[in-house]
């Protein structure tokens, strides 16, 4: 994370499965019922910066949760979490 900024630069990697691979990387903060930001993955592995809206003023945790699906129909999904704080 960047902290002048509060960005985030995800990654992620996955091995076995077949290509093409399909999903989405959601950002949410947490206790919100809606991401602020969703991403369309179509590969195994990558990066993804994501830049959070401005909260004022404290810490807040957000929750991305990544799903992946490949060709055969397989589909995984997890979980991370990053702490960011806003001053404003």
């Amino acid at each position: 994370m960047d902290a002048r900024t509060n960005a985030v630069n995800l990654a992620w990697g996955t091995t076995g499965g077949r290509g093409p691979y399909e999903g989405s990387l959601n950002a949410t903060y947490k206790g919100d019922d809606t991401p602020y930001a969703t991403y369309g993955i179509k590969t195994a592995s990558g990066k993804q910066p994501d830049k959070p809206p401005v909260r004022c003023e404290g810490r807040f945790t957000i929750v991305y949760t990544i799903t992946l699906r490949d060709s055969s129909g397989q589909t995984v999904t997890a979980n991370a979490t990053a702490e960011v704080t806003w001053i404003c």
